[in-house]
């Protein structure tokens, strides 16, 4: 299983009349892959969408990774140009701080 399919090779891909687009892996499936078997909401984490009406990235990111070196991380992984993605907070992406 590829969890870098999320590419620019996807939004190319993109229909147009879509909204959004998303990597298609969940977190869930993500972290039965790493081998960590606990509820996902304990830790910290995000999702990248791309929006198509846009034509930008939304990266929605927990507190915890609100940090200048993580969003830089985030933009060489997905070779983003900073003026293409807006970075978001979500309620749905605080974790309760268990791990």
């Amino acid at each position: 299983m590829d969890f870098r399919s999320f590419s620019l090779e996807n939004i190319t891909r993109h229909h147009p009349y879509e909204h959004f687009a998303s990597d298609p892996i969940s977190h869930f499936e993500y972290f039965f892959h790493l081998g960590i078997d606990a509820d996902y909401g304990n830790f910290p984490r995000g999702r990248v969408l791309y929006d198509g009406f846009k034509g930008k990235f939304m990266v929605y990111l927990d507190v915890a990774f609100w940090k200048k070196s993580i969003k830089e991380q985030i933009l060489k992984a997905y070779c983003l140009e900073e003026h293409d993605v807006m970075f978001l907070r979500d309620a749905h992406y605080r974790h309760d701080g268990l791990y």
